[in-house]
């Protein structure tokens, strides 16, 4: 099967999973007309709560076969025996599994178009946190060991334990774990269908708590199109698996919470119990938000039945015995995901170093309204000034409107829709600009805007009631053609911005090719024992960090096989998941470098030497090394993305050439440069801080004498250009990837016993 196709196959197998599971609690004590489109959810939550607990005794791969599949049909004969008694409504199915199908296929479009199954990212690399816990969770339970020398050897087994040792966020990286396990594949393959069937859920939790909340069907399609929008779809790029999970969750916990405390209902006190685990599992920051979203609404009721004289004694005990009920659900439904949430929070109230090299995110009061509806997505926020005026008219007016919706639907029928559409959302925004005030010195973009994200779907639910009342209220031909229109071009918007996000995600530098896996079977053909470097691993614009883990991922785990890679700390900031010791968040990366390896791992397969070739994988070759071995390293972005074939290093800041010997030695190192229009930039070569000269012995070649010790010989290399060197600049993350400057590229090197040519000294 091609990874195209796998990509949908798998994406359907998790929407399928999450379906089954949770058809049977929907089902019976849902309660709701959207039972269909609330099992998916709440086969989230389930999923969520039973592999968070279960890591502590069990891998994944074996849970997915003895907890997850067996609960699936379970759940699936108890829906069975509950459908007798009623006859589900068509519409409720077809509408809710268009919207997911259609998720779905925006999610993985873009490895659609690329054929290959990922993973992909766009600017934050979060997707190479996930896949090493869940790699070591699909394989260990959460408190196993390390193997000797996986320190060295194994930095993402190693990022695995530490993550499953110590972060909270733990739920949907042991369900990618457990669908590694039922697809019979690795993580990585299943973390782009994951992050997908994530993302069809959006709108399915929408419509399902819109549902209940009286919305019409049409009234409810309208508000779950803001599901689809970019705004959700950013997190599928970015791989930000916890936080797209916990805006499917967060609508139904709040709803159910509400139903069992208030109304009572003994099945919603079980589904709000495991709706709250779940989120717990997923992403223990939106806790105290909602809390306090809960907590307003408690307020807001209490103060309603006070105001009725209903309110007793009686009353308030039940009322507590019942959030007591939910509380107890909860801790008994998911006590590891409990205790990590409390050790994760511990740790949100202190200022990490690493919170100072968070991404701004151009958030306005002028565009944040336009980012929330989905109308424009999040990188598009730096030229927001600069959009078409069509469109940024569009962008800053319509939010006024769908505001007005979202009023609308959360004042009739007050308090209920009043405090289950805007305690949420105002939560949200007091504790975003608390974090923004706590975190990187006080003005931390980024914690605002994570916080923010929480308010996707109840805006989405508000519009969906506001459409219903407005309906309800205005009886006028000309009045319901002009709500049509608001919600077209609302409809219009989304889709724009849903396009030009999935063309950035498209154009991206950072993805794996469906070729680059053909590396491992080449890697595991090599005799044992085996020592591979990983070279140029800065050299790729504009994520390096992406690469480097990427090209390890394919290269480690095997036995009998050690990696080494030679790199700048910034690129290796996704393979040293210690606790970091030192301001800057990064550690000293020279240990992970041996001049005794056997084999090189490089992206410059244009680059002649005295290697040998022994197999492609996508933007990657293998070679067996030469005798005298020549390493470019640290050149920082060097290729040029249009190089698809021949790939040279275009050097434009100073580098260094790591020189392998076995035995200590004079040898000639000779370069080859290639300089377009016969330019006459060169090179300058350094060691241990005294010039090195250089011959010419051709007009191509530079070639330098250089006294080897046993193992590394470190040269330094400045470029020195005729004209200014201007790196280009990317318009926005739409753009085509921009060529790289080609003044001096590296066409050979290599390095061999002797002297250099005497003539042409410059």
């Amino acid at each position: 099967m091609s990874e195209a196709g796998r990509l949908i196959i798998s994406g359907l197998s998790l929407l399928a999973l999450f379906t089954a599971l949770g058809i049977g609690p929907a089902t019976v004590w849902g309660r709701v007309p959207a039972a269909f489109a609330l099992a998916p959810v709440t086969g989230l939550a389930l999923a969520s709560c039973l592999t968070t607990t279960a890591i502590l005794v069990m891998p994944m791969e074996i849970a997915a076969w003895a907890l997850l599949a067996p609960l699936a049909l379970a759940s699936v004969a108890l829906a069975a025996l509950a459908g007798r008694r009623r006859r589900p409504n068509g519409w409720e199915i077809a509408v809710p599994a268009s919207l997911g199908v259609l998720g779905l296929v925006l999610g993985v479009l873009p490895g659609l178009l690329r054929g290959t199954a990922g993973p992909f990212s766009l600017a934050i690399t979060d997707v190479w946190l996930y896949i090493p816990h869940s790699l070591w969770l699909r394989d260990h339970v959460s408190w196993d060991g390390l193997s000797a020398g996986a320190e060295r050897y194994d930095l993402q087994s190693v990022m695995g334990h530490s993550w499953a040792e110590v972060h909270g966020r733990i739920g949907v990286d042991a369900i990618n774990a457990a669908a590694s396990g039922l697809l019979r594949t690795g993580p990585d393959l299943t973390v782009m269908p994951l992050l997908a069937a994530l993302f069809a859920l959006v709108p399915l939790s929408i419509w399902a708590a819109a549902r209940a909340l009286g919305a019409g069907r049409g009234a409810a399609l309208a508000g779950a199109i803001f599901g689809l929008s970019p705004a959700a779809l950013a997190m599928v790029g970015d791989g930000a698996l916890g936080n797209l999970a916990a805006l499917v969750l967060a609508p139904p916990a709040l709803l159910f919470l509400a139903r069992a405390v208030v109304g009572g209902e003994r099945g919603a006190i079980g589904l709000a119990a495991l709706h709250w685990g779940g989120l717990l599992a997923v992403f223990p920051e939106f806790v105290p938000p909602m809390v306090a979203a809960a907590a307003l609404c408690g307020i807001v009721l209490l103060a309603r039945l006070r105001a009725g004289r209903l309110l007793t004694g009686f009353r308030l005990r039940t009322t507590a015995a019942r959030l007591g009920l939910v509380v107890a659900g909860t801790l008994l439904l998911a006590p590891n995901a409990t205790v990590r949430m409390v050790a994760q929070l511990l740790t949100l109230g202190q200022d990490a170093p690493i919170a100072l090299q968070l991404p701004p995110r151009f958030l306005t009061l002028g565009n944040v309204g336009a980012w929330a509806f989905g109308l424009v997505h999040i990188y598009e926020l730096p030229w927001f000034e600069q959009l078409p005026s069509g469109r940024r008219a569009l962008a800053e007016g319509l939010p006024v409107v769908l505001g007005g919706l979202v009023l609308l639907g959360a004042i009739r029928r007050a308090p209920r829709n009043l405090v289950l559409v805007l305690a949420p959302v105002a939560a949200a925004v007091l504790f975003g600009f608390a974090a923004y005030r706590h975190y990187a010195r006080g003005h931390c973009e980024y914690c605002l805007w994570k916080s923010l994200t929480l308010i996707l779907p109840f805006l989405g639910i508000g519009v969906a009631l506001g459409v219903h009342h407005s309906l309800t209220l205005v009886r006028s031909r000309a009045a319901r053609v002009l709500v049509g229109a608001v919600l077209a071009l609302a409809a219009g918007s989304v889709a724009l911005a849903d396009g030009k996000l999935t063309r950035a995600v498209y154009r991206t530098n950072a993805f794996v090719p469906a070729s680059m896996r053909d590396l491992r079977d080449a890697v595991s053909s090599l005799p044992r024992p085996a020592s591979v470097l990983i070279e140029g691993a800065d050299s790729t614009w504009f994520q390096p960090t992406f690469f480097l883990p990427s090209v390890y991922y394919e290269t480690r785990g095997i036995q009998g096989v050690s990696v080494s890679f030679d790199a700048p700390p910034e690129t290796t900031l996704l393979l040293t998941p210690v606790r970091w010791p030192e301001p800057s968040g990064f550690r000293d990366t020279r240990r992970f470098y041996t001049s005794g390896y056997d084999y090189v791992v490089s992206p410059f397969n244009g680059v002649s030497s005295n290697r040998l070739l022994i197999a492609r994988g996508g933007p990657v070759s293998l070679y067996r090394r030469a005798p005298i071995d020549v390493v470019i390293s640290r050149t920082g972005w060097s290729l040029d993305p249009a190089d698809a074939e021949r790939r040279l290093p275009w050097v434009g800041q100073p580098f260094v050439l790591r020189i392998s010997s076995p035995s200590a030695r004079r040898a000639a190192l000779t370069v080859r440069l290639t300089r377009p229009a016969g330019g006459r930039s060169t090179l300058e070569f350094e060691r241990r801080g005294e010039r090195l000269p250089a011959t010419a012995p051709a007009p191509d070649r530079l070639c330098v004498d250089v006294v080897l010790a046993r193992g590394q010989t470190e040269v330094s290399v400045r470029p020195r250009f005729e004209k200014l060197l201007v790196p280009p600049i990317r318009a926005n993350f739409e753009a085509p990837l921009p060529r790289r400057p080609r003044l001096i590229g590296i066409r050979a090197v290599h390095a061999v016993p002797g002297r250099c040519p005497a003539r042409g000294t410059l």
